[in-house]
């Protein structure tokens, strides 16, 4: 009797705090928790450990701006560059989601995923690890498509890891997981063309255009020495004649007559 009387108020208590934890992590405005996984480990949320596997069975993809990842694949991003991300369905509407950012090798991821307006179905996960990025719906309203922002400032040539869950109702196991490898590209730059080198031909100019001829440079003989005739005048004309300059005898000597 004793036995069963503990009994009631232990079931009771381990009740309540399933409850309390179940609010916890099926809060409807908000996700209630910001770990790696999916859900299957969380059962005690009241989501389910199974789930529907990837976000593409229930038609759900996640885009950078028009760029669709793949679980196949790593997605490229630049640096320093602000991408705008979309979670969107195809098929049925969903209504709870997490977005979970993490980097690899201790890459802090703090503050890479925003939102810049306040949209009534997005918000950043306050209570997610240091280094850790969060996003989740604001609501439970049924949600086809969010958007948000993505803008790594770090250092280039890192990996980075996209943990998404959406949660489609709130039926059991109603909720979709998939992990997408992102990296951060170091920039490229494009290749500087070389410039030719110019031909000889045209560099060096001929030596009949660069050197004049020796016709040119050097006036003939004959224009730069004038002719002895041009330079010294004829005996006739700077020596006066033996006649004029000595007077005759007779003009000098007066005759003895007039003496």
């Amino acid at each position: 009797m004793i036995y069963s009387s503990l009994r009631l108020p232990c079931a009771i208590t381990i009740f309540l705090l399933l409850s309390i934890v179940n609010l916890v992590s099926a809060f409807p405005g908000r996700a209630g928790h910001c770990g790696s996984g999916d859900l299957s480990s969380r059962s005690y949320s009241g989501h389910g450990a199974t789930g529907r596997g990837s976000l593409a069975n229930g038609s759900i993809q996640v885009k950078f701006d028009s760029m669709t990842l793949s679980t196949s694949s790593t997605t490229s991003l630049s640096p320093n560059k602000e991408y705008t991300v979309t979670l969107e369905s195809s098929a049925s509407d969903f209504r709870g989601f997490l977005v979970r950012l993490s980097g690899a090798n201790g890459v802090s991821a703090n503050g890479v995923l925003f939102t810049e307006s306040d949209d009534g179905n997005v918000q950043s996960l306050s209570f997610c690890a240091n280094g850790i990025s969060g996003m989740t719906h604001k609501g439970a309203s049924n949600k086809s498509s969010v958007s948000f922002s993505f803008d790594y400032t770090g250092n280039a040539g890192v990996g980075l890891l996209l943990e998404v869950t959406v949660v489609q109702s709130r039926t059991s196991n109603a909720w979709y997981y998939s992990a997408f490898d992102l990296s951060i590209a170091n920039p490229t730059f494009p290749p500087i063309a070389a410039t030719s080198a110019p031909s000889a031909a045209t560099s060096a100019p001929s030596e009949a255009t660069s050197s004049p001829s020796e016709a040119s440079l050097a006036p003939s003989l004959s224009t730069l020495a004038p002719s002895e005739a041009t330079l010294a005048p004829s005996e006739a004309t700077s020596a006066p004649s033996e006649a004029t300059l000595a007077p005759s005898e007779a003009t000098l000597a007066p005759s003895e007559a007039t003496l």
